[in-house]
């Protein structure tokens, strides 16, 4: 549990950075999303490497892949708001990330029969109050 605890911490902090440095390059839309995604493959390439991947079965392989053009298509637009001089990164960040994580609590719920608890529905209250306050 300690490792995953690590890893989410690691995978907040590069997440925090990322878009900072898109923002001071001043690189957008569909060439930042171009060159961020082929840079990206280095690890993801040597992390298959290492670990030896084996591709999944052709329907898991497909629908992995619609996950990635939805991805693409997300990033074009991520681009072009983190690079934006019409609302602080310090707002759109922490909306978008909001949002992401309202967008996972209800389809955990909704796809996968998760349970909705007291604790959820008080943290998705605070997180859409979040989001006016900061924006």
């Amino acid at each position: 549990m300690v490792t995953i605890v690590l890893y989410m911490v690691l995978v907040a902090i590069v997440w925090g950075i990322y878009p900072l440095i898109i923002r001071s390059v001043g690189v957008s839309g569909v060439t930042g999303a171009l060159i961020l995604t082929v840079s990206s493959l280095i690890p993801i390439a040597m992390a298959a490497i290492y670990n030896r991947v084996v591709m999944p079965g052709m329907l898991v392989t497909l629908k992995i892949a619609m996950a990635g053009i939805i991805m693409g298509v997300s990033l074009v637009i991520f681009f072009k708001i983190v690079s934006s001089p019409l609302m602080d990164i310090s707002a759109s960040i922490p909306i978008i990330n909001a949002l992401v994580i309202l967008v996972a609590a209800i389809g955990g719920v909704c796809l996968f029969g998760e349970a909705v608890t007291a604790s959820k529905i008080l943290g998705i209250c605070l997180l859409i109050l979040g989001i006016f306050l900061l924006h």
